[in-house]
């Protein structure tokens, strides 16, 4: 059978080419036999078809740099730089090959690295224009790690933190899930029943002539509002999310905030174990 491969030889440079084998394990093992590093293999298609394929594939390739960079992405990044110091290689060598197996964004974030590498400066510098992606703790770790000469086991540190974090957060996020589906049940019950059941109420006490009792005007009002007057809660609700982001993009704004969900009973402890367990 007839494969296509991708691959990088032991100096970074990168080949393609077509061989003839049984199946992928034997075009592994020929392929290590010159001194070349699959990254990738698949079944070779004819012209027309490779052509056809090689073009989906730039297409979804465009598709992916839109789509954030994955927690898994990151981990799996930070361990492999460190396992190919580990293997003696340079900085721009080691993204050299992960610029081959990675794709979307995070391929675009590691040429990125290699090209500013490569025209001088530091590991830490170059990936202080991705901060926010990777995180200010991985920045000042790495920028410590270089003056200290520990990169490698500092990269496997940011993974280990990166994994944990994530792992915390998802725990957050489940234990988080069955009170939000309560109250948002409990918001969608109250709405139907001020838009459909007490309109009927207020028709039955309209047709009988009978004054309704106090409660039950407030809700008649509280309907009416809804059924009439809905546009001015979404103004509302639009103007309030909007403060908040603005306020929360602010320094001060942020901290206010920040101090206010500490102070909610339920949730800033929450926030507080995992931010002490982190």
């Amino acid at each position: 059978m007839r494969y296509e491969y991708h691959g990088l030889t032991s100096s970074g440079d990168s080949k393609h080419g077509f061989i003839q084998a049984a199946d992928q394990n034997a075009v592994v093992s020929k392929l290590q036999k010159k001194g070349i590093f699959a990254t990738q293999i698949r079944v070779a298609a004819d012209d027309s078809q490779a052509v056809s394929i090689q073009g989906l594939n730039q297409v979804w390739d465009q598709v992916l740099t839109y789509i954030p960079v994955k927690t898994s992405q990151k981990v799996f990044f930070f361990r492999q730089m460190a396992l190919m110091f580990r293997s003696g290689l340079s900085v721009t060598e080691a993204l050299t090959i992960l610029s081959h197996i990675q794709r979307g964004k995070l391929r675009q974030i590691v040429n990125a690295l290699n090209d500013d590498i490569s025209s001088g400066k530091s590991f830490s510098q170059a990936l202080e224009q991705f901060e926010s992606i990777f995180g200010p703790m991985a920045l000042h770790m790495i920028r410590s790690a270089e003056n200290s000469g520990e990169l490698e086991p500092a990269l496997l540190r940011i993974a280990d933190f990166m994994e944990r974090k994530h792992e915390i957060k998802t725990q957050l996020i489940s234990t988080m899930t069955y009170p939000i589906v309560v109250l948002l049940m409990t918001i969608g019950v109250f709405i139907f029943m001020m838009m459909t059941v007490i309109p009927k109420f207020a028709g039955f006490f309209e047709r009988s002539g009978r004054t309704p009792p106090p409660e039950m005007l407030q809700l008649m009002g509280i309907a009416n509002f809804l059924t009439t007057q809905w546009y001015v809660l979404l103004v509302v609700f639009i103007v309030v999310i909007g403060g908040i982001i603005y306020t929360y993009s602010t320094r001060e704004g942020r901290l206010y905030i920040d101090i206010f969900l500490l102070k909610i009973p339920l949730i800033g402890s929450m926030i507080s174990a995992s931010a002490m367990s982190q």
